[in-house]
């Protein structure tokens, strides 16, 4: 009698400890998944299509990395994303990032990325260069590297009385709309959406020379805190998307991404001519002359400092 008894204890508490050992395996697999997903934010300039393209590419299942996209037209409404802890990684840069620190926000700039600019004027306005910008109204995002920029073209400018007039316009879509309907008299646009201001028949007038390495990718802290490998895994796979896209030059960018940024066909070699490049470890004398304009323009504190401006 006491040996079937003990029988089928023994037989309950191996089926206990095996469902135990299942659970286990699985709660360790759902927690490998979690460390290994991403929320990544992006918007339409030409350093965020390497991060569409390593999901084309397949290289984020290559390396076990899910990264989830979040699409939108403005640098700004990623960045609250993003300082909320409602996303791990957004396109910003070194002023707005300190901006935010001084805000008490926890995030940090990532990297430095190949994101390019060009300002357009009006065709319908004289302006065909920075020196005639002199109480015109341009459009873009404050306290940004086209805030900095702005600064260089008021340097330029004759008299004080003939500064820009800066509205704040964050999406670069509505940006386009208002330059083609004169409500702007300038507009800074991302490449490669400078071919749509370019098929409208608007003036370049500046590069944005010596403004390139202040943009790139900033980073959730809190959010990325416990997750440092998947961080590490997005630098790769952005880097090896980048590499693939220079291989496969002929080849158009897929309809998901031409439909984002609203542009019928861009072949790939046309964003490889524009300056395509692997992200980079941000520049010192970038961070010295961002804090010191930030400073400068009350945004940032004599006490502030830029030892917890980079992710390291």
């Amino acid at each position: 009698m006491n040996i079937p008894k003990l029988f089928f204890c023994a037989l309950f508490l191996t089926g206990i400890m095996l469902g135990c050992k299942s659970d286990n395996q699985q709660q360790t697999t759902a927690r490998h998944a979690i460390t290994d997903t991403l929320i990544v934010g992006i918007m339409p300039t030409l350093d965020c299509v390497p991060i569409y393209m390593a999901r084309t590419y397949n290289i984020y299942d290559s390396l076990g990395l899910y990264v989830r996209l979040t699409c939108m037209n403005s640098q700004m409404d990623l960045e609250n994303l993003l300082a909320n802890g409602k996303i791990d990684i957004a396109p910003s840069d070194m002023f707005r990032t300190i901006m935010w620190q001084n805000k008490r926000k926890n995030i940090r700039f990532l990297a430095s990325s190949c994101r390019e600019w060009r300002l357009y004027a009006n065709k319908k306005r004289r302006i065909s260069k920075v020196e005639h910008l002199g109480n015109r109204m341009i459009g873009m995002t404050r306290q940004s590297v086209l805030d900095y920029y702005c600064d260089t073209i008021n340097s330029k400018l004759m008299r004080n009385s003939e500064l820009l007039l800066k509205p704040q316009i964050n999406d670069v879509f509505i940006r386009l709309q208002m330059l083609n309907e004169a409500q702007l008299d300038a507009i800074f646009l991302p490449l490669p959406l400078d071919q749509l201001a370019e098929e409208k028949g608007h003036n370049k007038i500046s590069d944005l020379k010596g403004c390139d390495g202040y943009a790139g990718l900033a980073v959730s802290c809190n959010r990325i805190k416990p997750n440092r490998k998947a961080v590490e895994l997005f630098l790769r796979a952005y880097n090896m998307a980048v590499d693939s896209m220079k291989i496969y030059a002929e080849q158009p960018l897929p309809k998901y991404i031409t439909t984002h940024f609203n542009i019928d066909s861009i072949p790939l070699k046309v964003i490889k001519s524009k300056s395509l490049s692997h992200l980079y470890h941000p520049e010192t004398k970038k961070i010295a002359s961002a804090l010191l304009w930030a400073r400068k323009n009350n945004f940032a504190t004599k006490a502030y400092n830029t030892d917890t401006l980079t992710y390291k």
